[in-house]
C-alpha cells in the first residue's frame, strides 16, 4: 500500500465503529480502508451496472 505496510485489526475496527456508530451523520459513501491501495487507480466503469 502507499503507507508501506498492512492496516491493523484495530484499524479495521475504528471504521467499523465510525460507521456504526448513532450519531454518524453519513449515508451513500465508500468508505475505503485500505491504506490508500485505491488512490489513483481507474475506477471499473464498464464492470458497473447502469441505472
Amino acid at each position: 500500500t502507499p503507507m508501506r505496510r498492512f492496516g491493523t485489526p484495530e484499524e479495521v475496527a475504528a471504521a467499523v465503529l465510525f460507521l456504526g456508530f448513532d450519531a454518524t451523520f453519513t449515508n451513500g459513501v465508500d468508505l475505503p480502508v485500505d491504506g490508500g491501495l485505491a488512490q489513483g487507480l481507474e475506477y471499473p466503469h464498464d464492470e458497473v451496472a447502469e441505472h
